[in-house]
C-alpha cells in the first residue's frame, strides 16, 4: 500500500511539474495572461516545490522551462527572418520608382516587430520570474544558476546582436536612432 501511495504522490508531483511548464509556455506565448491563469501557474509551481523536496526535480522543471524559452525565441527569430525575407522579395519584385519608399516602410515594419517582440518578451519574463518565485526561494541552486530569467535575456540578446533579418535587408545599424534603440535594449538586458 505504501508503494502505491508513493507512485500516486510521484504522479501528482509530475502533474504539477507539467502544469507549471504549461503555464510558463502560456505566459511566453501571451504576455497578457489573465490573473486567474497566472495565479494557477504560481499555485502549480508552489505545489510542485512543496512536493518535490529534491534538487533533481527542481532541475527538471528548470530545464523544461529553459527549453520553452529557447523554443519560443527560436520561433520569434524565425518570424523575424520570414518578415525580412518577404520584405526583401517584395522590394525586388516591384519597379524601382517605389522601391525606396517601400523599402523604408519594410524596414520600419521589421524594427517595429523587433520592438514589439522585446516589449512582450520582457513582460513575459517578469511574469515568469514572479511565477517561479517559490522555486527560487526554496532552492539556492536555482538562484545560483541565475535562473531562467537571465537565460531568457541572454538568448534574446542574440536575436538583437545576431539578427540576420535586420542585417539582410540592409538596415543601417550605425544610424543613430537604430543604434540607440539596440543599445538601450542591450543595456536593459545586461542590467537584469
Amino acid at each position: 500500500m505504501d508503494e502505491r501511495k508513493r507512485i500516486t504522490y510521484k504522479e501528482e508531483m509530475d502533474e504539477y511539474r507539467a502544469l507549471s511548464v504549461e503555464s510558463a509556455k502560456q505566459i511566453l506565448e501571451n504576455c497578457n495572461v489573465n490573473t486567474k491563469e497566472y495565479m494557477n501557474g504560481y499555485k502549480n509551481v508552489y505545489n510542485f516545490v512543496s512536493m518535490a523536496g529534491e534538487t533533481q526535480y527542481h532541475d527538471q522543471l528548470y530545464n523544461e522551462i529553459k527549453s520553452n524559452i529557447e523554443n519560443y525565441l527560436i520561433v520569434a527569430k524565425s518570424e523575424q527572418l520570414c518578415l525580412s525575407f518577404t520584405s526583401y522579395n517584395n522590394n525586388n519584385n516591384k519597379n524601382s520608382n517605389n522601391n525606396n519608399e517601400n523599402e523604408q516602410k519594410d524596414k520600419e515594419k521589421i524594427i517595429h516587430s523587433l520592438i514589439t517582440l522585446w516589449l512582450n518578451f520582457k513582460k513575459s519574463i517578469k511574469l515568469l520570474k514572479n511565477m517561479l518565485e517559490p522555486l527560487a526561494r526554496s532552492n539556492h541552486y536555482f538562484e545560483g544558476k541565475k535562473n531562467v530569467i537571465t537565460f531568457g535575456y541572454f538568448q534574446f540578446k542574440h536575436i538583437i546582436i545576431e539578427s540576420i533579418s535586420l542585417q539582410s535587408i540592409g538596415i543601417n545599424i550605425q544610424n543613430l536612432e537604430n543604434n540607440e534603440m539596440y543599445l538601450s535594449m542591450l543595456q536593459e538586458i545586461d542590467s537584469q
